[in-house]
């Protein structure tokens, strides 16, 4: 079945790394070989397997701020430039790319990762809108934590510009504030519950709309992320126990899933316990994403999207520092 042809899609989480992820022997990210090498191989998967229509993208690094309860049901598409000027629907339009990453070399800011949308595949997702979710167009580029794993999964490479499977980036939701700070992107200032449940209930159907419609969606983060400890852990060469618990929970909650068979429900409320207070496992989840949460969302989106009968799969995972590189089959 060729790639324009409309089927049932995958859903799958990546953990994306930073710039320096982008080389296979990168002094900076000891030991990111081996999520290197698997996520190539994935990525040959996508274009001999699964051969999507189109490939949309959830990354950590889009997410709007909080603008009231009004923003919790609006989320975004990103656009290329003067898109209303073009009138054929399946015409390849380049993607611009954002460098959101900051002090590292400037070779890496010269990087380049080809790739395409099309005004049709925006215009579809933008027609899922529903009484839930309100989806709009916004002129933007994509960021890292889009194009710089899918350099990796060489999904700018193809034999002609024909072949290329069209890419195109959906933001997450904001943060709910819980009152406590300006800044609710922090763990300490988010009402983190009922930022997962409007996560669930908005953004996790329409990954179920986008499969249907033969898109195969990335959710991209990472399986654990603290980044304010990574240059100290890295200096003494210590590998925080904390990221290998935190992997291990993951694993445990959807491998218990799987035995449950109660329609994903326990799985759900383990996660939201996740974000309580008075939660046990509260501590590993700030250790682990501190200081915030944002990593973590596209997971959260993930354990809301699965159909009763399917479940998630750990592909790969590995610990390496403060960072955790889980890669998830979401669903069959």
């Amino acid at each position: 079945m060729s790639a324009s042809e409309s089927k049932k899609q995958k859903t799958f989480f990546w953990s994306h790394g930073g710039p320096t992820f982008m080389y296979k022997t990168s002094k900076d990210v000891p030991g990111a070989n081996t999520p290197y090498n698997y996520v190539e191989k994935f990525g040959h998967r996508v274009k001999s397997e699964f051969k999507p229509k189109y490939i949309a993208v959830i990354s950590a690094h889009w997410q709007p701020r909080y603008a009231g309860p009004e923003s919790m049901k609006k989320v975004y598409v990103a656009s290329p430039k003067n898109l209303d000027q073009v009138i054929d629907n399946d015409e390849k339009i380049p993607n611009d790319l954002i460098y959101d990453f900051y002090n590292f070399p400037k070779y890496m800011y010269e990087e380049k990762f080809e790739s395409y949308v099309t005004k049709g595949i925006i215009d579809k997702i933008i027609s899922f809108s529903d009484e839930n979710v309100t989806v709009e167009k916004t002129e933007r580029g994509i960021d890292h934590g889009v194009w710089v794993p899918s350099k990796v999964a060489k999904l700018d490479v193809y034999d002609s510009k024909e072949d290329f499977i069209p890419f195109v980036q959906v933001s997450m939701l904001p943060n709910i504030p819980n009152g406590n700070g300006e800044d609710e992107r922090l763990n300490e200032n988010a009402n983190i519950v009922d930022t997962f449940k409007a996560h669930i209930q908005t953004i996790s159907p329409l990954i179920r709309k986008i499969n249907e419609d033969g898109g195969l969606v990335i959710l991209s983060g990472m399986s654990v992320h603290n980044l304010s400890i990574f240059k100290k852990v890295i200096s003494e060469q210590k590998h925080p126990e904390f990221v290998k618990r935190f992997n291990e929970l993951l694993r445990n909650i959807i491998e218990e899933d799987k035995k449950s068979k109660d329609n994903h429900s326990a799985l759900r409320a383990k996660i939201l316990d996740l974000g309580k207070e008075n939660s046990d496992n509260i501590k590993k989840l700030f250790e682990a994403h501190s200081p915030e949460i944002d990593h973590f969302l596209p997971f959260v989106i993930g354990v809301g999207s699965i159909s009763e009968g399917e479940y998630i799969t750990e592909l790969f995972n590995a610990e390496e520092y403060s960072l955790g590189w889980g890669l998830y089959q979401v669903g069959s």
